[in-house]
């Protein structure tokens, strides 16, 4: 027991949580977040829900995927990077199909997790060695898949490129992306 590494995760956790200072001020953040999805005006809905959370964890570049209405794939809704970058924003038209065979759209969706890339290529027994399309892992620019829940439907997914330095991925980013990915879900889906 003293061995295993998922148990000192759990303790670090729990001393992060209960003994030190948080990495984000909540409330400042959710003011700002909040601000900029009541204020998108004529522009796409989806395409500002993108922009508020790449605002909060200091991404500059992510895509939006959203399930499309037969609920088959998942379609890329909205796109925040140059056009130098993977070909161009025209060129990027991936799309996510046969949603019930993809082992890391299962494990999103079962575990309710997100896939921290950096951490998956590290170790990916900690993600049951699911694998993650190439064009994802291969571009060197992602580093974080974070679902978007519906209740406890996955209806969509972000990816983000890494946040500038220092930026380690911990618990409180997780709870974080979880709980904005569960506030656009909302929003879009009004």
């Amino acid at each position: 027991i003293l061995f295993s590494r998922a148990l000192w995760r759990r303790i670090r956790v729990f001393i992060n949580k209960h003994f030190y200072k948080n990495k984000y001020e909540y409330r400042t953040e959710w003011l700002k977040f909040i601000n900029t999805l009541s204020t998108y005006g004529n522009r796409d809905v989806r395409q500002v829900a993108l922009y508020a959370v790449m605002d909060v964890i200091k991404s500059t570049s992510g895509v939006l995927f959203y399930l499309d209405p037969s609920g088959k794939s998942f379609l890329p809704v909205a796109t925040a990077f140059s056009e130098s970058e993977l070909g161009g924003k025209d060129d990027f038209v991936k799309k996510i199909e046969n949603i019930e065979n993809k082992e890391w759209i299962q494990f999103i969706q079962n575990r309710m997790w997100i896939i921290d890339l950096e951490e998956y290529k590290k170790d990916p027994l900690i993600y049951k060695n699911i694998q993650v399309p190439q064009w994802i892992t291969k571009a060197n620019k992602w580093r974080l898949i974070s679902p978007i829940f519906l209740l406890d439907e996955l209806v969509g997914f972000l990816l983000l490129d890494e946040p500038p330095p220092p930026f380690d991925f911990n618990y409180e980013d997780r709870d974080l992306l979880l709980t904005l990915g569960r506030h656009i879900a909302i929003h879009l889906s009004q």
